[in-house]
C-alpha cells in the first residue's frame, strides 16, 4: 500500500476502534454476501473467485459472524459498483479461497438492508440450456428399482461462442412429488473448454424445505474459457416406489430454472437466452402382467404433516406394514399399528414406506 493509503487505514482502525459498539449503518460488509444482494448463497461465489489474489485494507476487529461489520472501501470495485471490501468474506485484507468458507458457513443467511446492484452487460447474449441425455426412461412396476438419469449444463453455441466466462451459478427447482432430498448431484463435465475437475471450484447446496439445488463453479486462476459446449454433469435418481404408487402409464420429471448467473473474467455479468427454463424427461411404465401389485395412486392419509409429536395414517388395514427410512436410506422405524411416535427423532424430511394389499405407497414426511 502507498504511504497515504496507510495512514488513512491506521486512521480509520482508531475510528473503527471509537465506533466498535456502534452496529454499522452505511455500505456494511455482512460476511458471505459477497455481491451485496442480501443472501449468503452459491452466487457470492462468482464475485470472490474472478478477484482471487486481490488484495486492500483488513477490516477492524473483522469476523465471518453474520452481523454487518464496518469496513474502508478499497481501491477496487467490480463493474457493478461493488466495492472489493465485500468480496473479502474474513477480513483479512486478502481475497482467497476461505473467504469462499465464509459464504458457506453463513448459507442463506438473509440481510434485508441490502441493495440488489444490476449491471449492462457487454457481450451479445449467448445460449444456456439444461438438457436431459434421455427424453424417455422405462420403468417395471414388477421390479420398482431406482432410476438414474443423467443431464448436462450447456454454455452457447458453436457460431455464437461464450467469452471470458469465469463462473456460473444456478437454482434449480425439483418437483416435491417426484423427488427427495439428497437425489441430485452436479459435477464439472469431463473435457469441458471451461475446465477440468481439478480446475474449478464447485459448490452444491440443497433447500429441501423448497425442493431447490443452488450450484456454482467457479475458476480460481483468474482466466477466463472462451468456446461452447457441455460445462456440467447433473445425475436425478427417481425413487422407484414412488413411480410404482403413480397411476399415470407416464410420468414426466420436470425442472426449473428459478435463477442463473454467469460472470466473466473482468467480473461483468453476462446475460444468457434459456432455451428452455422447464425442461424435463418422461418416465414410461411397462406393461405388466402382475396382478397381485397394481399400480395405485396413494389412497392412505398422512396427517398431520409436517408433525411433530404423532404421525396417523388414516385408511391403513389390518395386514399393512409401514417401515420409517430417512434420508441416507436407514430404516428408523418399522412397524403395522396407525399411529407413528417421531417425538423424539431429529427434525427433518423423511421417507414413509406403506405395504399393503392395494400395493406400495411412498410418503414424504417432514418432522418440525
Amino acid at each position: 500500500m502507498k504511504l497515504q493509503h496507510l495512514l488513512i487505514f491506521f486512521l480509520a482502525l482508531s475510528l473503527s476502534g471509537l465506533q466498535a459498539q456502534t452496529q454499522c449503518t452505511d455500505d456494511c460488509v455482512w460476511p458471505g454476501d459477497a455481491n451485496n444482494d442480501g443472501i449468503a448463497n452459491v452466487f457470492d461465489l462468482l464475485p470472490i473467485g474472478v478477484n482471487i489474489g486481490e488484495q486492500g485494507y483488513p477490516r477492524f476487529d473483522a469476523s465471518s459472524e453474520w452481523v454487518p461489520q464496518q469496513a474502508i472501501d478499497w481501491e477496487q470495485t467490480s463493474p457493478d459498483g461493488i466495492n472489493y471490501k465485500h468480496f473479502d468474506s474474513d477480513g483479512d485484507g486478502y481475497i482467497t479461497l476461505a473467504d469462499m468458507n465464509v459464504v458457506n458457513a453463513n448459507y442463506s443467511a438473509i440481510n434485508n438492508g441490502s441493495i440488489v446492484q444490476t449491471s449492462d452487460v457487454p457481450q451479445d447474449m449467448p445460449t444456456f440450456a439444461l438438457i436431459f441425455d434421455t427424453e424417455e426412461i422405462n420403468f417395471n412396476p414388477d421390479s420398482p428399482e431406482d432410476l438414474v438419469v443423467t443431464a448436462g449444463l450447456y454454455v452457447a453455441e458453436p457460431l455464437q461462442p461464450i467469452y471470458d466466462l469465469h463462473g456460473l451459478a444456478m437454482q434449480l427447482q425439483y418437483p416435491q412429488d417426484l423427488a427427495l432430498p439428497h437425489t441430485i448431484s452436479f459435477a464439472p463435465a469431463t473435457s469441458s473448454f471451461f475446465g477440468e475437475e481439478g480446475e474449478i471450484y464447485m459448490q452444491e447446496e440443497e433447500i429441501a424445505q423448497y425442493n431447490r439445488m443452488e450450484v456454482a463453479f467457479t475458476r480460481t486462476d483468474g482466466t477466463g474459457k472462451t468456446g461452447n459446449g457441455r460445462i456440467a454433469d447433473i445425475e436425478f435418481i427417481v425413487i422407484g416406489d414412488i413411480i410404482g404408487g403413480r397411476a399415470e402409464q407416464e410420468v414426466d420429471y420436470y425442472v426449473h430454472i428459478n435463477d442463473l448467473k454467469l460472470i466473466d473474467k473482468k467480473g461483468n455479468y453476462i446475460q444468457v437466452d434459456i432455451l428452455n427454463p422447464n425442461p424435463h424427461f418422461t418416465i414410461i411404465k411397462e406393461n405388466t402382467t402382475d396382478t397381485n401389485n397394481p399400480s395405485t395412486t396413494n389412497s392412505l392419509s398422512i396427517i398431520p404433516n409436517p408433525a411433530t409429536d404423532l404421525i396417523w395414517i388414516e385408511g391403513l388395514s389390518a395386514n399393512a406394514e409401514w417401515s420409517l427410512y430417512d434420508m441416507q436410506g436407514r430404516n428408523i422405524l418399522h412397524n403395522s399399528q396407525n399411529q407413528i411416535d417421531v417425538a423424539a427423532l431429529p427434525r427433518g424430511v423423511y421417507l414413509l414406506q406403506i405395504k399393503h394389499e392395494g400395493g406400495t405407497e411412498v410418503h414424504k414426511v417432514v418432522l418440525q
